[in-house]
């Protein structure tokens, strides 16, 4: 079995091609979750653990530091998979599930992120077409997400299969058992943590359905936010490999890794264990015949993800938010219209005044807000502005809004920030950036740059619609180098890309989902 590297193009395609063809499967683990606030494996262990000696010592009052240090006496005696073992022996079994929610579901996470609704959307559009099968997704998490994406989308929740049960459609299979938060309410099928809990799983329903999906030789399996960290997965790919030399039938298996760079003031030894692990994570996975597309952030995973779905045009994209806003915008069609206009720079006025209020914004910080929408011919335009004042100068006719299009057929040749962010699926901050300017030919540098009276910009892209494609961007601008939404803590910067998201539904007047 051949396992020679691909180029993120043939990656992609040939997801596409096992997409069409009915034989995608997709196995989602943990990673997929951390971005909605869900703790990694890891940090999971160290709650379980802080819970457990909170009550045990409940006369005691721990910092971090010192949980830091009993986590590693715990994995240096037990081994870091015997952690959890030590503390659901101590514990009856309700109590131990009750803990290991609250572990779970610490603090208040975030809504569904972008990688679990662009699964969602997979699988609608999976159900929407004759011919492809996919109508379940396989995970090896506790929680309810990607159960709250495909009923955001769907209109209904899928079933949750923990059993083997023959599945209706559509339905999210929950390999190691399924925890929902609400407090008391009984988890689903066997939850699968604990090294006793690996061992006690072997040959069960979910090992044998794994065990299919790995060998099914017509299957192709994509993995996302999944590594070998888990002894069960490691097993079964093994043993995949296995058959493999011995000439018998194996899936074809992809996954999509991403790790975040290391951030600027990175101590010297962490920028060159990331630097490390980015060069040779791809061979290892090779090792073990796998096709493997390492991209250079979690944010970019749904941009991979919706190519598979949608294809590799940016032009496909916009062409279909363009039709959702034709036929859920009372007034997209007459944007241009000056009364039309003039309500936009009413909403975006208010917005403007709101952000400086919310934001404790400086005054001597200008702001301008304003967002572009999807265009024929594999373009966004722009479709509103407000840089101030009474907003007289700000209403867009047609003729002009041509005169500012940036195209979106691909990320190669994306233009601009907000072209950027249109395809990428992410907000994208930048400040005296080439990326501004992304592809701009030599004219439209002239044009623009000359209107140009900010130093930084945001740019949030919008994907409200039901089957979950861009449909607009909406930018604010700023005139120092590091604007107010710079020194925002995670919270507030949440809030802000919510008012901008909420703009762009408020300025076109229609029902997001």
């Amino acid at each position: 079995m051949s396992t020679s590297r691909l180029s993120a193009g043939d990656f992609v395609a040939n997801l596409q091609r096992s997409f069409q063809e009915g034989s995608l499967e997709f196995l989602v683990g943990a990673g997929a979750s951390i971005a909605s606030g869900l703790p990694s494996w890891n940090e999971l262990n160290r709650r379980l653990l802080s819970s457990f000696l909170a009550q045990e010592h409940s006369d005691l009052e721990f910092q971090p530091d010192d949980l830091d240090v009993a986590a590693r006496i715990f994995v240096d005696n037990f081994g870091r998979e015997a952690v959890v073992d030590v503390v659901r022996d101590k514990l009856p079994a309700e109590r131990y599930l009750d803990m290991l929610r609250g572990a779970l579901y610490r603090g208040v996470p975030k809504d569904v992120s972008s990688i679990h609704l662009e699964l969602a959307a997979i699988l609608t559009a999976s159900m929407d077409t004759p011919g492809r099968r996919l109508h379940g997704l396989y995970t090896f998490n506790f929680d309810d997400l990607l159960e709250r994406a495909a009923e955001r989308l769907l209109g209904k929740a899928p079933e949750v299969i923990v059993t083997g049960e023959r599945p209706a459609e559509p339905h999210v299979v929950h390999l190691h058992g399924y925890l929902p938060p609400a407090p008391g309410k009984t988890p689903s099928g066997t939850v699968v943590l604990s090294e006793k809990d690996y061992h006690e799983a072997r040959g069960d329903w979910a090992s044998r359905k794994l065990d299919d999906l790995f060998t099914e030789e017509k299957k192709t399996v994509l993995m996302v936010g999944l590594s070998l960290a888990d002894p069960r997965l490691r097993g079964l790919l093994l043993e995949r490999v296995k058959r493999a030399q011995r000439h018998q039938p194996v899936a074809r298996v992809y996954a999509l890794l991403s790790n975040n760079p290391a951030s600027p003031g990175a101590e010297l030894m962490e920028r060159l264990a990331r630097n490390f692990v980015r060069r040779h994570q791809e061979d290892f996975w090779a090792s073990w015949q796998m096709h493997v597309l390492n991209v250079e952030s979690h944010e970019l995973v749904p941009f991979y993800l919706r190519q598979i779905r949608l294809g590799s045009n940016g032009g496909t994209w916009a062409e279909k938010g363009e039709t959702f806003l034709r036929a859920a915008s009372p007034v997209f069609k007459d944007l241009y219209r000056e009364e039309v206009q003039r309500s936009a720079i009413s909403v975006l006025k208010g917005m403007h005044s709101f952000l400086k209020r919310r934001f404790a914004v400086l005054q001597e910080e200008e702001l301008h807000i304003g967002g572009f929408i999807p265009a024929a011919g594999a373009l966004i335009q722009l479709g509103f502005r407000y840089r101030g004042g009474d907003g007289a100068g700000d209403i867009i006719d047609e003729p002009y809004a041509r005169t500012r299009q940036l195209s979106v057929a691909s990320m190669e040749k994306a233009q601009g920030a907000s072209g950027l962010a249109f395809l990428r699926g992410a907000t994208l901050e930048v400040s005296r950036d080439p990326r501004l300017h992304a592809n701009f030919t030599a004219s439209m540098l002239a044009s623009w740059t000359h209107e140009q009276l900010f130093s930084s910009m945001i740019c949030v892209p919008i994907y409200d619609s039901f089957n979950w494609v861009p449909i607009g961007v909406v930018y604010l601008t700023s005139n120092r180098l590091k604007p107010f939404w710079a020194g925002l803590d995670t919270q507030d910067y949440d809030q802000l890309e919510t008012l901008l998201r909420n703009t762009f539904t408020e300025v076109l007047k229609y029902a997001p989902i």
